[in-house]
Parts: structure tokens; C-alpha cells; sequence
């Protein structure tokens, strides 16, 4: 009885120190990855603003400056849009390279769909989903840049409105914001203050501002500064009321993704059905999923009608920014 108790508390020593070694060898990992993840931020958050500030150097023509305070909108087809798209993803490429690259993708899909699928709208249909690819990758790459600009707004108003109640200019504030806080947020007002301080006009640099980005919160963020300019307020009271509402904004928002995520899983669960059935199907009665296969424009036209299901329900259940 005392040698299974006395080998009992051997196995439980060694135990609990076994796990005390991986906890220590965990720590020290965690502290590598870490202080590997700190910098790896810092860099990007340094290219970030040397991009910025390389951005300066480019000039605004005449047609650029009539069309941001004109407030024209640019259409799609325009060279001009995906220049934006791409600025707006936080990229420093030149439009002609994602154009090559679509071109390139297109080539890749249609050839060999030419070559060997049946029929030529297949081929057709191939190369427009591989040429899509880099244009699909740059809006999905603006839309976490835009959400991630959203998170920090609260907290830059309400900095520039304590910066601007200690005396200092709009200026110096937009170049503190630039200093304390990480991209994207920092990139967009390092533009804007140096922008001013290489004799820029005030009125455009904001209104590029507000041309660069689709967000609402930000859009008011510069009206809200041009109406001041004109006809004067207390521009720290406005955007400490513009950082109250950007956080109940956010806030509200929250809440509707939390109250839509039943709808979105339906919908995913929609969506996955029909491939689950088929697979499913083809283990339960092979010869009946054969004669499914038999029909290939059938099951196109099946997939067709799941992305336009697809998409309809994402937009039922998406919210405008």
C-alpha cells in the first residue's frame, strides 16, 4: 500500500513538472513571438508612412483639383477608379500592373478552357473568373483597411479635440495623430498635414481626404472642418461630439452583426447544401450521382442560381456604411 502511494506521488511530481517546463518553454516562445510580432508591426507601420509620405511628392494636376472640389464622381471604367481603388487599399502599385495582371489571369483561364472544355462560353467564363481575381483581392483588401480606419476614428477625434484645446492648430494635430496612433489611420493624416505644409490649399487636402475614403464618419470629419473654417464654432466641442457619435456608431453597429449572424449562417448553410447532397450522394447511390454528372449544364446552371442566391441574401442582410 505505501510503495503504490510513494509511486503515486512520483508519477504526480513528474507530472507537474513536466507541465512546468512546457509552461516555461511556452512563455519564453510566446515572448519570441511577440517581441517578433512588435516589430514586424513597426515596419509595416514605418513602410506605411514612408508611403505616405512618397505619395506627397506626387502632384495634382488641374483636372484632379476642379474634379475633388467639384465633388464629380469618376466612372468606373475610368483609369482614374482603379487609382483610387488601389490608393484605397493602401497599395503604392500603378494601376497597369493590376491590369496586367487581370490580363494575365484571363489568358491563363480562357486558353486552356478553349482548348479543352466544350463549350466556348465555358472557356469565356473561366478566364473572366481568373482575371477577377486581383480586382476582387483589392476590394476585399480595402474593406479591412476601411474597417480598420473606422475602429480608430473614436479615438483620433478625441485627440485632435485635446490637442486643439491646449492651443495647437489643425496641423499639429493631424501630425500628432500621425505620430500616436498605427496605420492606416497615421498614413491618411501624414498625407494630409504634409500635403498643407507644401502649400497644398487647406479646402483640397481635406477634400482628397474625404476622396480617398468611402467612410461616413470620416466624410463628416471634413465637412465638419470646412464649415468651421467658413463660419467659425468650437471646433473641439464638434469633434468631441463627432467622437461620442463615431462610438455609438460603432456601437450600433455591433449589434446589427450580432442580430444578422443567424441570417448569415442560414445563408452559408444554404450554400453548402447542394455540394453536401451531391457528395452524400455519390457514396450512397453512385449511379444516380452519375447520371447528375451526365448533365454538366445542369449543374452549371445549378451553380449559377446558388451565386445569385448568394448574393442576394448578402445584400438583404448587409448594412450600408
Amino acid at each position: 500500500m505505501g510503495g503504490g502511494i510513494y509511486n503515486l506521488s512520483i508519477g504526480l511530481a513528474a507530472a507537474f513538472g513536466l507541465l512546468s517546463l512546457l509552461s516555461v518553454f511556452r512563455d519564453l516562445v510566446t515572448q519570441d513571438r511577440e517581441r517578433l510580432k512588435e516589430r514586424i508591426d513597426g515596419q509595416l507601420n514605418s513602410r506605411g508612412i514612408e508611403r505616405s509620405r512618397n505619395s506627397v511628392i506626387r502632384q495634382l494636376t488641374p483636372r484632379e483639383m476642379q474634379r475633388i472640389l467639384s465633388q464629380d464622381k469618376i466612372a468606373w471604367y475610368q483609369l482614374d477608379a482603379l487609382h483610387n481603388l488601389v490608393e484605397q487599399a493602401g497599395l503604392s502599385l500603378a494601376p497597369t500592373v493590376i491590369l496586367w495582371c487581370s490580363l494575365g489571369g484571363f489568358l491563363l483561364g480562357a486558353v486552356p478552357g478553349y482548348l479543352f472544355l466544350p463549350r466556348f462560353w465555358q472557356a469565356l467564363v473561366t478566364g473572366l473568373l481568373l482575371g477577377g481575381i486581383p480586382l476582387f483581392w483589392l476590394i476585399k483588401r480595402r474593406q479591412r483597411r476601411e474597417e480598420a480606419l473606422r475602429v480608430q476614428l473614436a479615438d483620433v477625434f478625441e485627440l485632435m479635440s485635446s490637442t486643439l484645446r491646449a492651443g495647437q492648430s489643425i496641423a499639429e494635430s493631424m501630425r500628432a495623430v500621425s505620430q500616436d496612433f498605427p496605420a492606416p489611420v497615421a498614413e491618411e493624416f501624414l498625407l494630409c498635414s504634409e500635403q498643407q505644409n507644401l502649400g497644398l490649399d487647406p479646402e483640397i487636402a481635406l477634400r482628397q481626404l474625404a476622396a480617398r475614403n468611402r467612410i461616413p464618419e470620416l466624410k463628416t470629419f471634413v465637412v465638419a472642418l470646412l464649415v468651421q473654417k467658413s463660419s467659425g464654432g468650437n471646433l473641439a466641442d464638434i469633434l468631441q461630439t463627432l467622437s461620442r457619435l463615431v462610438r455609438e456608431r460603432h456601437r450600433m453597429v455591433g449589434e446589427i452583426d450580432s442580430l444578422t449572424a443567424e441570417a448569415r449562417l442560414q445563408a452559408w448553410i444554404l450554400m453548402a447544401l447542394p455540394p453536401f447532397l451531391m457528395g452524400t450522394m455519390m457514396v450512397l447511390n453512385p449511379q444516380y450521382a452519375e447520371s447528375l454528372l451526365g448533365m454538366p449544364e445542369l449543374l452549371q446552371i445549378v451553380g449559377l442560381g446558388m451565386l445569385i442566391g448568394g448574393i442576394s441574401i448578402r445584400q438583404i442582410i448587409r448594412l450600408d456604411n
